[in-house]
């Protein structure tokens, strides 16, 4: 498993088996998709839930790796993790991720 999905299904309680919806349509995720990767402006420490969304084939392929839809991708998981109540969440970080792509 990687990085990414260990921290995701971690940080949300859930297992490998688990559904897990697309977080931009709702259909069934296929990859945890890192917004920032450590080959495209980011670094090893990009295995944060900040930096991670669940995505369908279609949107990965469509959205994944384009820097003009960053800032989408940032927002949408602000507004997940805004519904989380939990210290552990930098929403300084990803604020400034957003701003950074918009």
């Amino acid at each position: 498993m990687s990085p990414h999905k260990s921290t995701y299904l971690k940080f949300y309680g859930l297992s490998e088996g688990d559904f897990i919806r697309c977080g931009v349509c709702q259909q069934p995720a296929v990859d945890i998709h890192a917004i920032q990767r450590a080959g495209m402006g980011g670094d090893e420490s990009m295995n944060r839930i900040e930096n991670l969304i669940p995505l369908c084939r279609i949107h990965h392929e469509k959205l994944g790796d384009r820097k003009e839809y960053k800032a989408m991708l940032f927002k949408i998981i602000f507004h997940d993790l805004m519904r989380k109540d939990n210290d552990d969440v930098d929403l300084e970080w990803l604020g400034n991720q957003i701003k950074k792509y918009e």
